[in-house]
């Protein structure tokens, strides 16, 4: 008798420990081994930045590679043709021959150039302090809040894994805002 109630108990355990296999896998464990495993993936979409006195938008077309980010303005118009490549020992601004100024943004110390692969970064590896499900352009998503030095990254994914939007704020207020149009490998 008290060895079939230890069997028992064995095998109830046994089947709660084997039956919780995956059934725990969280949405930033899923979503950070499928962006850890991409050497290459594009996106295109807009970056909306506040500097505190002007906000500006910029369409983006983003082709990532092991060794290099290339990033290719596509308006506004006066910007198009600008392409930045960026790679981890500095950064290039191409057009037609001329070197342009960014700027920082207000309270990152980092211009908008800087802050596409540290939130491309943190899809893959990133410290995530908080992880929510939320509704975003009519679909399920999962939100992570990334923790980067003194910066938080908000990004929400799709069911696919694909970021939707990114957001970092800084000093209580939204400065920068990334929309993906699309994202492929």
């Amino acid at each position: 008798m008290r060895r079939r109630r230890r069997l028992l108990l064995m095998t109830v355990l046994l089947a709660l420990v084997l039956g919780g296999c995956n059934a725990g896998e969280r949405s930033s464990e899923r979503i950070q081994a499928h962006h850890a495993a991409l050497e290459r993936f594009t996106w295109s979409g807009t970056l909306r930045v506040d500097y505190g006195d002007r906000v500006l938008d910029f369409g983006l077309e983003c082709e990532t590679a092991p060794e290099e980010t290339r990033l290719r303005v596509t308006s506004p118009e006066l910007l198009r043709g600008l392409s930045a490549t960026l790679k981890p020992g500095g950064t290039e601004l191409e057009y037609d021959g001329l070197i342009l100024e960014t700027g920082r943004l207000p309270g990152m110390g980092l211009s908008p150039l800087e802050l596409i692969p540290l939130i491309q970064a943190q899809w893959g590896g990133g410290y995530v302090i908080a992880e929510t499900k939320a509704q975003l352009r009519g679909q399920s998503a999962d939100r992570l809040t990334y923790s980067k030095g003194n910066l938080e990254i908000d990004v929400w994914f799709a069911p696919d894994c694909a970021p939707l939007v990114c957001e970092v704020p800084a000093d209580g207020a939204q400065v920068a805002r990334l929309t993906l149009d699309t994202f492929g490998t």
